[in-house]
């Protein structure tokens, strides 16, 4: 067996060859606004247990903060998020103040919840406290309203609906109405896999739903569920209409998502486990 020959490159040849700067998919300052996200999303959480007469719901939904910091860091502030109360973790991510968070999870109905589900909606995140289906309703009208505002179809205005692990025939359905308006509206399913898909492994799996493209991607991933945040809201703001995601999180017991990150922000030395040696970043 012979020894596979190589060609030493002149140097001559090395002077003339162009440095290239590789521009990396994702921003550092993209990465650390995801951890910094993924943070509050754990420390809410810690307060959240510790309060009382907020909906148990609330409590019990998994913080998948991975999928809520990726999935919403791409949206404008001019852009709309729809979800039902329990998933607080999209208002933590909008910076939504503690007080008026904590309001709108109370268990009773009241006007004071209200007001804050009012001020929530100044933030860009309607409540809906309804079904998939109402939920993915209230997000197309906010959307066919959005896109009849912006005279430039290939510049829309995307709508996100977010949806608590929606069975197969319920994300069907919705897909099937998403897909009939055309709009810049995405579905987004975070919890478990809906339906025989392909398994939820780390980085992005296509599957097909009738009529809506589909991604499948694992939850626990911030830079996986980035990208795929990134290409479904490309295509929904050029006129190209909606996509579904399912952020899976089912079989990840274990997986810190935090600690994920952090390992993708040691690698670019943009964290320290230092302590008393903290890095500073500076985006300039």
């Amino acid at each position: 067996m012979t020894k596979r020959q190589t060609a030493a490159v002149p140097p001559a040849a090395q002077k003339k060859r162009p440095k290239t700067k590789f521009k990396p998919l994702i921003s550092d300052e993209r990465l650390l606004e995801m951890h910094a996200a993924m943070l509050r999303v754990r420390g809410f959480a810690e307060e959240l247990r510790r309060a009382r007469s907020v909906r148990e719901d609330a409590k019990s939904v998994p913080l998948a903060e991975a999928s809520f910091a990726a999935l919403l860091a791409g949206l404008t502030g001019k852009e709309t998020i729809v979800a039902p109360p329990a998933l607080w973790q999209a208002a933590v991510v909008r910076g939504v103040d503690t007080h008026d968070l904590l309001t709108s999870l109370h268990r009773a109905p009241s006007s004071e919840r209200e007001r804050s589900w009012r001020l929530l909606a100044e933030r860009g995140l309607l409540v809906c406290d309804g079904s998939a289906a109402q939920i993915v309703a209230v997000a197309a009208g906010v959307a066919l309203a959005a896109s009849r505002q912006d005279t430039n179809k290939r510049s829309q205005r995307a709508v996100v609906a977010l949806v608590q692990s929606a069975s197969a025939v319920d994300l069907a359905e919705t897909s099937r109405f998403v897909a009939g308006l055309d709009l810049p509206l995405l579905l987004v399913s975070i919890g478990r896999k809906a339906g025989d898909r392909s398994s939820g492994h780390r980085g992005a799996a296509h599957g097909t739903v009738p009529h809506l493209p589909q991604i499948l991607v694992d939850g626990t991933d911030a830079v996986a569920t980035y990208r795929v945040a990134q290409e479904a809201l490309t295509r929904a703001r050029t006129g190209l209409g909606g996509v579904l995601i399912q952020a899976v999180l089912e079989g990840m017991a274990g997986v810190d998502s935090i600690e994920v990150l952090e390992q993708v922000l040691l690698r670019r030395h943009l964290f320290s486990t230092d302590k008393e040696k903290p890095i500073i970043f500076n985006s300039k």
